[in-house]
């Protein structure tokens, strides 16, 4: 059962996280950096996520808001790379 709990708890905290930074006005290389490297690799699919769903003002927000951790082959062809430069 502890480590049924323990999982959990790492869940709600890569969940958390992530919702963090996705809340921020501006993400930078910075708030990134304390991901693990699974961490990551779950925000990439929840921005991939929120990507697809966007069209006009609000794609122009997103690119806007990670544009700083947004390499240029992501930017160009997103989703099918890696976050962080």
């Amino acid at each position: 059962m502890k480590n049924d709990k323990q999982g959990l708890q790492k869940l709600t905290n890569t969940a958390t996280k992530i919702k963090k930074i996705m809340s921020l006005d501006k993400v930078t290389n910075e708030d990134i950096k304390q991901l693990s490297e699974k961490e990551k690799g779950k925000l990439n699919i929840a921005l991939t996520k929120k990507f697809n769903t966007l069209k006009g003002v609000d794609m122009d927000k997103f690119n806007k808001q990670f544009d700083a951790v947004l390499t240029t082959e992501t930017k160009m062809n997103f989703g099918k790379t890696t976050i962080a430069k």
